[in-house]
């Protein structure tokens, strides 16, 4: 789950990073056909925590001027 959503919100050669809103979105999507209903609700859950975690240490989508 994490790695996912990494790579959703993450900077690619091959494709633009999406919002954390739309990453959780397609997360919760995928609930029940290719992410286990319980392993989605904990991420949702933990949302707060891990927005946190990323502010801290990965590149945001959400910040226009991480572009640079």
């Amino acid at each position: 789950m994490a790695d996912v959503f990494d790579a959703l919100t993450s900077r690619r050669c091959y494709t633009p990073p999406f919002d954390t809103d739309r990453a959780y979105k397609i997360i919760v999507e995928e609930g029940g056909t290719h992410f286990d209903p319980g392993v989605v609700a904990a991420f949702v859950n933990a949302r707060e925590e891990i927005e946190m975690i990323q502010e801290t240490f990965g590149d945001s989508a959400d910040d226009p001027s991480a572009d640079t």
